[in-house]
């Protein structure tokens, strides 16, 4: 057998360099595929979790509605509303700080308006009638419109 040269030492080399570099930007490429995986799943996850919190701040208004009018049928005094409040402001607080910290604006505004007509419907609730009744559907509204903006940051953050 004949010593290697100079050339098939080189082109040895090369060739394993080669393959160890394409090995390497392959398993980088992977990597960085998983990692955005991973930071999209974590967003979707934040997301359901501010539309559960939304949720239960939006059925415990209804439930309050609802026990107001079965007040009012049995001719009993209405519920007291400070516990409402004080939950209705966590729950609504928290969903608002992680759309801040999501960075998602127009979440975050949409999420303002409907505390607005919280507070709008809030004066309302013990008032009998229509006027009530309209109040309750603009609050079904404001939240129908917030629900609007979160799934289009949802299927953005399923997109990636």
């Amino acid at each position: 057998m004949s010593p290697m040269t100079g050339w098939e030492i080189l082109d040895d080399a090369v060739k394993i360099g080669l393959g160890a570099a394409i090995g390497l930007f392959g398993a980088k490429l992977a990597y960085a595929r998983e990692w955005q995986k991973e930071i999209s799943n974590r967003r979707i996850a934040t997301l359901e979790k501010i539309t559960e919190d939304f949720e239960k701040a939006h059925q415990a208004i209804v439930d309050f509605s609802v026990q107001i009018k079965t007040c009012e049928v049995r001719g009993q005094r209405g519920p007291d509303s400070t516990e409402l409040g004080k939950l209705v402001r966590g729950q609504i607080s928290s969903v608002d700080a992680r759309l801040a910290l999501l960075g998602l604006k127009a979440c975050s505004e949409g999420m303002r308006q409907y505390y607005e007509q919280i507070q709008n419907t809030f004066g309302k609730l013990p008032q009998p009638g229509e006027e009530r009744d309209n109040a309750l559907r603009a609050l079904n509204k404001a939240r129908h419109d917030f629900y609007g903006l979160m799934q289009t940051e949802y299927a953005k953050a399923q997109e990636h």
